[in-house]
């Protein structure tokens, strides 16, 4: 999912009914055994740090991923995908 170590690119729109995902990276910020990721406080989605919904969760897939490209070392584009940027 990740092109770059340094960067992780999502919508950040929860995949249930469209609320905003909050960040709770830290482990057991939400409860003892939670990993850190995204969690959804509208009706309570879990995502882990890559975006992907937790079993169990009302969302019932994953984060979506934007086309993104990286035209050079110092620019993120979002809406225009590696694939697409040759294509044109």
């Amino acid at each position: 999912r990740a092109r770059s170590a340094e960067f992780l690119v999502l919508v950040g729109t929860c995949t249930h009914l469209g609320c905003l995902p909050k960040q709770r990276f830290e482990k057991g910020e939400l409860y003892a055994s939670w990993p850190g990721g995204f969690f959804c406080p509208c009706h309570g989605s879990r995502f882990d740090l890559a975006g992907r919904v937790f079993a169990g969760s009302p969302a019932s897939v994953n984060l979506r991923v934007p086309p993104y490209s990286y035209p050079d070392a110092r620019t993120l584009m979002i809406g225009v995908d590696e694939k697409e940027k040759g294509a044109t």
